[in-house]
């Protein structure tokens, strides 16, 4: 059998990572910190283990908001990763190499989500946090 891994990286290739086996968990977020830190308005990523994640390359990181820090690289400015204080190493979607083989099974802050997209089916609606 075949073990999983999650690919991916920037824009420009500077930096890169891997990630074996199973991600813990596969979500989207709706929160104002996320959508902006990504430029996206439907942030999405895949959480794994920190021990299961391996990077390649030179990253730069701040801190914005308690128990996380993110990363981007400092070459072409792509955000792709951050941390948790709770040892898990959260992946971007728009940094996965394939992102399509990661679909999210939960959103958080979903009572932000624009109005103009539909509710995602099989997806669990958390107005906040998972809790």
């Amino acid at each position: 059998m075949v073990e999983r891994k999650a690919e991916g990286g920037c824009q420009c290739g500077a930096l890169r990572y891997e990630a074996k086996g199973e991600p813990l968990r596969v979500g989207l977020c709706w929160c104002e910190t996320c959508r902006r830190n990504t430029g996206a308005v439907m942030p999405g990523f895949a959480v794994y283990p920190a021990d299961k994640v391996r990077i390649e390359g030179k990253a730069e990181g701040y801190r914005t908001s308690a128990g996380l820090e993110r990363f981007f690289c400092p070459t072409c400015g792509s955000p792709v990763y951050s941390h948790n204080d709770a040892g898990e190493t959260v992946l971007y979607h728009g940094s996965l190499d394939r992102p399509r083989d990661f679909p999210p099974s939960y959103e958080l802050w979903a009572k932000d989500r624009p109005g103009w997209l539909p509710d995602l089916p099989g997806v669990r609606r958390f107005d906040t946090h998972r809790g």
